[in-house]
């Protein structure tokens, strides 16, 4: 473990819930992204990576280079204006409703358009203002001393475990060729089974505005290997103009009573 961070709240007894804010901090608000499987010192890791395709907003700014940052580092913000007639019906109840809020399969100017990356080929290294770390790494963002790449057994199998939210959460692709790939609306976990080497994209659903965590892990088999499986990463979605995300290291406190709380959080960051 490279880090811990230890908050405490000290009172007489627990009133209620406590629910803890993830560290995020940078606002992902327009343009491509993927959250994206990775392979990095024989472990899998699911994270948030930016190609530099002139169009991405991380804070307002015009993103320069290729990033590469932990789930807890960014939050997508989803706008207002940004919401889909999906009808009446079956696929309206189990979104939870008409119209959701949602992240588009297709690039729309000021929204973020997001996709799901398995395992592309290219390595990227992690963190940093200008997207370097400073483990090495060389101007085009490639470490002089990059594994080799590696074959896999099989799929990549993405795992969406849990939504906290204020309502429902749904991933899918429009018809014609519709598929349902996860929805809080018929129960989680779901699991999104893809070969490994690309990206795809996918409408992200939201029945209510708020803020939303999506926990996510992923898992699959290198060639002559043992099955991997990912920590799990924590995505946070700001769906809304007016939807604040918690200053790092703030505690959100849900249904105190009286009295007060203790609470630690533990991290553990891979570099």
């Amino acid at each position: 473990m490279n880090s811990i961070y230890r908050f405490f709240v000290l009172s007489v007894a627990i009133g209620g819930a406590i629910n803890a804010s993830v560290l995020a901090q940078i606002e992902y608000s327009a343009g491509h992204g993927d959250i994206a499987v990775e392979y990095h010192d024989g472990e899998l890791e699911v994270a948030w990576h930016f190609e530099d395709e002139g169009d991405t907003i991380l804070d307002g700014e015009l993103m320069m280079g290729s990033m590469e940052f932990e789930a807890d580092e960014v939050f997508a913000r989803v706008p207002t204006s940004s919401t889909l007639d999906v009808g009446n019906g079956p696929f309206a109840d189990l979104v939870g409703g008409n119209p959701v809020w949602y992240l588009p399969i297709t690039n729309e100017s000021g929204v973020p358009f997001l996709g799901l990356g398995i395992l592309e080929e290219e390595e990227h290294d992690h963190d940093g203002e200008d997207g370097h770390d400073e483990d090495g790494h060389d101007e085009d963002g490639h470490d002089e001393d990059e594994e080799p790449a590696i074959e896999w057994d099989g799929p990549i199998t993405v795992n969406i475990l849990n939504v906290d939210g204020p309502g429902e959460f749904t991933m899918w692709t429009p018809a014609p060729n519709f598929e349902l790939l996860a929805a809080t609306g018929d129960g989680l976990p779901d699991a999104i089974v893809r070969e490994p080497g690309g990206h795809f994209h996918l409408n992200w659903g939201f029945s209510e505005p708020g803020l939303y965590s999506v926990d996510i892990s992923a898992s699959g088999t290198p060639m002559g290997g043992e099955l991997l499986t990912s920590d799990v990463s924590t995505f946070l979605f700001a769906v809304g103009d007016n939807t604040v995300v918690p200053e790092p290291g703030s505690l959100a406190l849900v249904g105190l009573g009286l009295g007060g709380l203790a609470w630690m959080r533990l991290r553990s960051s891979k570099r």
